[in-house]
């Protein structure tokens, strides 16, 4: 499978390249004032083979997702463009805009704008991979020897649960992506008299999709006859967090006889998911059990928000 792989974008690279030859051939002849720039079309053909079938995850999908124009995500034809956008005005670059992508789940963009005194810079980022269902492939129910029946022979109350896994999630492919993105202002000297330099920066990250997530109950937490074999379970957790960064950096050295610098900033994260306790899936015990007492509102794999603020 790997050798496949490699053949396959061998020869997208030599496609890419011929089409990339008449624009670069017009970058240089470009004025040296105004646009110039590189369009370079992308056309991926990908084919996932072999693997633990098609409705699992393929190994190489831990770090590339496909998924090609028709919506299929095992063979396919997927397309894509990498740009280089640039304004100059003199010696100095004014504008640049360059992307990168590897279709529509791997891409990258980044902006910039660098006049005399101020500057403006940007970025974009997509990425999504299929890691969670690899996790999948190692749950007790898939990995051979997973359970041991003999841990419950003869009913053990303690370590039982061994015997058993209970998959609660009702699915077998994952997915997850991640968005990163950011924006900044640096005040350049010209700006403030030669003596300071200042910036301020927004970036963060957004990430959604689903993992599987295992977990065991306590030797308490169900009641019933056979309720070791209850205990370790498996559902379909969802993903949706977001994380934010705000900054400013400044450095101040009027008239060359000191020089003082300072970097602050504030970040938030933020868990935007669905809690869950062990009450959510009290009716999904086998017939005769259920959750003890009041042990339904433990939580699980919760995750809180937070705040970090730094001062340097």
């Amino acid at each position: 499978m790997r050798t496949k792989s490699t053949a396959t974008e061998l020869v997208l690279a030599c496609l890419v390249c011929l089409l990339a030859a008449p624009a670069l051939a017009a970058e240089e002849a470009a004025a040296e004032d105004g646009w110039s720039g590189v369009v370079t079309p992308r056309f991926i053909l990908f084919d996932f083979s072999g693997g633990a079938g098609d409705e699992r995850a393929h190994f190489l999908e831990r770090y590339q997702l496909r998924y090609g124009l028709a919506g299929d995500d095992r063979s396919g034809l997927d397309f894509d463009l990498d740009l280089d956008l640039t304004y100059s005005k003199g010696p100095r670059d004014l504008f640049t805009l360059e992307r990168r992508g590897e279709g529509k789940y791997n891409n990258h963009t980044d902006g910039r704008f660098n006049a005399e005194k101020v500057a403006v810079t940007g970025y974009y980022s997509r990425y999504r991979s299929a890691t969670g269902g690899i996790g999948f492939l190692y749950n007790p129910n898939q990995a051979p020897g997973g359970t041991d029946p003999t841990y419950n022979t003869p009913p053990q109350t303690n370590s039982g649960y061994v015997s058993r896994f209970n998959d609660d999630s009702g699915r077998t492919v994952y997915e997850s992506g991640r968005e990163t993105f950011g924006l900044g202002l640096r005040l350049k000297p010209a700006l403030v008299g030669e003596i300071a330099t200042v910036e301020l920066r927004h970036d963060g990250y957004q990430r959604d999709g689903n993992r599987f997530s295992p977990w065991i109950a306590g030797g308490s937490d169900f009641s019933g006859p056979a309720r070791q074999l209850e205990r370790w379970r498996g559902f379909d957790q969802p993903v949706d967090e977001t994380l934010g960064q705000l900054s400013l950096a400044f450095t101040l050295s009027p008239g060359g006889l000191f020089e003082l610098a300072y970097v602050g900033a504030s970040e938030d994260f933020d868990n935007q998911a669905r809690s869950f306790t062990i009450g959510d899936f009290a009716a999904l015990l086998s017939p005769g059990h259920a959750v003890a007492g009041t042990n339904g509102t433990k939580p699980l794999h919760f995750v809180p928000d937070a705040t970090l603020t730094t001062h340097s």
